[in-house]
């Protein structure tokens, strides 16, 4: 069959059914089906998927569709993500007379007779796949990477970028890549983490911003049951609330389910959640016309629920990509998304929130994403060295082999993997052989092995208990929680209350709860990392441009009557008290407040550096109890890695294998926000080269106070 009647086959059966491609899928066509690698930025729901596996399989189609073998190789970050592609493709695949397959924990497709012609996987079911050396991989032409930003500079994302290194050695040539993101900043950064050894110059970078307006509500709520009741009674919708914490996604979904003509509609979606109650919570709520599923950031991934009518943001996401992955769920059916940006009631600032839902719309509306160039990352060296180890039995590895393997990164040298290594062997995860300069495995890799996490770079903060239903697992909450749960308590896990009639270890066994008593409060302690610090800086520079009131005039924006005058207001008087350059001070109670609009990282820093180890901060201000040097800025920025590491490092979760790092290492992996998020960098720039601004004026001080969230 001719090539181009290959192409044209291929493209009836992607696009046969659409009036015309998407302008990603135009511009992507060309340069993969002749074989060019690619990274392609657009948005949610704009066709990126078919973008990149319709050119691909038109180009290995021809010697690929009699094979029983695969010849794509699709990763993506989640199993459902995976198990939804699948549906996806199902369908144009076999019009080709092609297959897709899965391979992850739940499901095994390369098990079947006939082998699927495009395997969907995990970064860690790939792991498992290269730990067997399973011959499945052997005939690879291309791989696609799915929301990369998900993954880039992650420890996942790195063990991902080793993982293809370590394919291309298996097959013993390269293979086509295309990689796939709604929000990228900086596409060669992402090429660099995930590919850092190859030319730059021949890769194609597919740049689609998303232009679906926004349809934007800021507004406080006096709780979310009247906010959730008048939405859904108001017409029929499916609604999709995002919340920051899984507390907060319980509390809300168990206050809606009481009222009992709306319980079978509520949903409830967090990652203490089992896989099982996540997965079916997705397809019941997917089906429904008129329902509201509160979520945390699990549901920011493209898994297909059906159109979403609204979004609700329940307070402000911690930063821009949260922003638009959550708005990015929206009703695919129309040209925009309906959001609704809810001030809760118990909030700490009213106009401080809605000044950053302000800054967030506005980053959103003009395509702003703040840049972080490639983090240099070791824990998933660790346990790529320990999965190589593990994949031949334990056998003895040379030195320099295991080198080789990392070698690509750029960053690392034989002496750091000689010092990664000898730390394995201290720590009885590999054994030493001195004459052939080589490792083998020891008792606690086995270990490993045999609990499966020789697989995984998944952070945690700490151990966890199961929650099972007649040994049907319903979660895992904190192990901080078993103390406090007794015999007969009930607590709530996934809108639902539950009585305890079991408690072991490290398991609690319980039923469906049927005279509601006061629950036991579960504590998830592990989940407030930091706001982005660009968030509060951004909203500084758009209150100091020529003309403040514009931020109110982007795309479709209203903030409601009881606060809008309010807010306007505020903007204009912060707009007129100093210039961009300058940081007021207000002098208050005999004690100095610095409004440096930092984030809460360097005010944090600052504080601390000047009260003599008390933190007294928030992510707009810092206090100091006497005045603050601030021409010692740079050198105090500089000096103090300690307490930022600190400061990160409690905020953080991490791998085991980041915990078998050198104690130095484990700080300069955890340094790399600090020293290479590049908002960081140029807030650190901005307050280093501003000048101080004595408030004297008694009505800007009561401005600025009136945004601080301190007591």
């Amino acid at each position: 069959m001719y090539q181009e009647d290959i192409r044209l086959k291929v493209e009836v059966a992607f696009f046969g059914n659409f009036i015309e491609l998407r302008e990603v899928q135009v511009e992507a066509f060309e340069p993969i089906f002749s074989g060019q690698n690619a990274i392609i930025c657009s948005g949610t729901g704009s066709g990126k998927t078919e973008a990149a596996v319709a050119p691909l399989v038109a180009r290995y189609y021809e010697g690929s569709v009699d094979n029983d073998e695969p010849f794509l190789l699709y990763v993506t970050p989640t199993k459902a993500l995976a198990n939804d592609l699948k549906k996806r493709l199902e369908r144009p695949l076999e019009v080709l007379s092609l297959s897709a397959g899965i391979r992850h924990g739940d499901k095994n497709d390369l098990k079947l007779k006939k082998k699927p012609n495009l395997i969907i996987t995990t970064p860690e079911s790939l792991d498992v796949l290269l730990f067997k050396d399973d011959p499945a991989l052997n005939q690879i032409k291309a791989v696609i990477l799915d929301e990369i930003h998900f993954l880039y500079n992650t420890q996942r994302g790195l063990q991902l970028a080793i993982l293809l290194n370590r394919l291309r050695k298996k097959l013993g040539r390269d293979f086509q890549w295309v990689a796939l993101s709604a929000t990228i900043s900086n596409a060669e950064d992402y090429i660099h983490f995930f590919f850092p050894d190859v030319e730059k110059s021949r890769i194609k970078v597919i740049n689609r911003p998303s232009n679906r307006g926004i349809e934007a509500l800021i507004c406080p709520v006096s709780s979310p049951d009247k906010l959730f009741n008048k939405v859904l009674r108001y017409q029929p919708s499916k609604v999709l609330g995002f919340v920051n914490n899984r507390r907060l996604c319980e509390e809300i979904t168990e206050s809606m389910r009481k009222y009992t003509e709306l319980s079978e509609y509520i949903f409830c979606h967090h990652s203490s959640l089992s896989p099982k109650i996540r997965v079916k919570t997705e397809q019941e709520f997917s089906k429904m016309e008129t329902s509201l599923c509160i979520a945390t950031s699990t549901l920011e991934l493209g898994i297909d629920i059906g159109d979403i009518d609204l979004i609700v943001l329940w307070d402000v996401p911690p930063g821009i990509e949260a922003f638009l992955q959550r708005l990015g769920r929206g009703n695919r059916r129309e040209n925009k998304n309906k959001l609704i940006c809810a001030i809760p009631e118990k909030t700490k600032n009213i106009i401080l929130t809605c000044l950053k839902f302000l800054s967030l719309y506005n980053q959103a509306i003009k395509g702003l994403l703040p840049k972080k160039r490639p983090y240099q990352l070791y824990g998933a060296v660790v346990q790529q060295i320990l999965s190589l180890i593990a994949s031949q039995n334990g056998s003895y590895r040379q030195k320099r082999d295991l080198y080789e393997m990392i070698k690509f990164l750029g960053y690392t040298n034989e002496q750091t993997a000689y010092e990664l290594l000898e730390e394995l062997v201290e720590k009885k995860y590999l054994r030493r052989h001195d004459f052939y300069l080589s490792y083998g495995g020891s008792e606690k890799l086995y270990e490993l092995v045999d609990s499966f996490e020789i697989y995984s770079n998944i952070g945690r903060f700490g151990s966890e208990i199961k929650i099972k239903d007649r040994n049907i697992e319903i979660g895992r909450i904190p192990a901080e929680n078993i103390k406090k749960i007794q015999e007969g308590d009930q607590f709530i896990i996934g809108g639902k209350f539950w009585e305890v009639i079991q408690k072991r270890a490290y398991t609690i066994n319980v039923k469906a709860a049927e005279n509601i008593k006061k629950p036991v409060n579960i504590t998830y302690s592990d989940e407030y990392p930091l706001n982005e610090a660009y968030m509060v800086d951004y909203l500084w520079k758009i209150i100091h441009e020529e003309n403040p009131h514009s931020i109110f005039n982007n795309g479709q924006l209203a903030i409601h009557k009881s606060v809008e005058n309010l807010i306007k207001e505020k903007v204009q008087e912060l707009s007129k008290i100093c210039q961009i350059d300058q940081i007021p001070v207000v002098r208050y109670n005999d004690r100095y407040i610095y409004f440096t609009f930092a984030g809460e990282l360097i005010n944090s820093l600052l504080s601390y550096s000047s009260n003599g180890g008390k933190i007294e901060a928030d992510e707009i201000s810092f206090i100091s109890n006497n005045k603050f040097d601030w021409d010692k800025l740079k050198t105090l920025f500089d000096r103090n890695e300690d307490f930022i590491y600190n400061q990160l490092k409690s905020r953080t979760q991490r791998s085991i294998y980041q915990e078998l790092l050198p104690d130095r290492l484990q700080k300069e992996e955890i340094l790399e926000y600090w020293r290479n998020d590049e908002s960081l960098l140029s807030i650190r720039k901005r307050l280093i080269e501003s000048t101080l601004f004595p408030i004297e004026k008694a009505e800007d001080a009561r401005t600025l106070l009136e945004l601080s969230t301190m007591p």
